[in-house]
C-alpha cells in the first residue's frame, strides 16, 4: 500500500482505493446486502478497512494528540479509532 501523509482526504482516497481495487479486481467480491438483509461486513470489505485504519494508526494518532483539544473534533483519528472499536481490531 503507498504510503499517505494521513490528512483526511489522503484516508478517504486510501480507503476508497483500497474499495475500488476490491470491487474491480476480486470477481469473488458480492456487494453489500439489500437493505431488508441481515447487517454484516463481508470479510473482504473487513479486510480492506483494517488495512487502512493500520496503514494510518500511528501517523493520526501521534497528530491527534499533538492537536489542542479544542481542534480534536472530526480529526481522523476519531474515525480511525470508531474503526478499530467496532472491528476489534486491537489497535492502542
Amino acid at each position: 500500500m503507498t504510503r499517505t501523509t494521513g490528512r483526511p482526504e489522503t484516508l478517504a482516497t486510501s480507503l476508497f482505493t483500497v474499495l475500488g481495487t476490491l470491487v474491480t479486481q476480486d470477481a469473488a467480491y458480492q456487494p453489500a446486502p439489500a437493505p431488508d438483509a441481515p447487517a454484516g461486513c463481508p470479510d473482504q470489505v473487513r479486510a480492506s478497512i483494517a488495512a487502512v485504519v493500520e496503514e494510518h494508526w500511528a501517523t493520526e494518532q501521534r497528530d491527534y494528540e499533538e492537536q489542542d483539544p479544542a481542534d480534536r473534533p472530526g480529526h481522523p483519528f476519531t474515525h480511525l479509532s470508531r474503526l478499530n472499536a467496532h472491528l476489534g481490531l486491537g489497535l492502542h
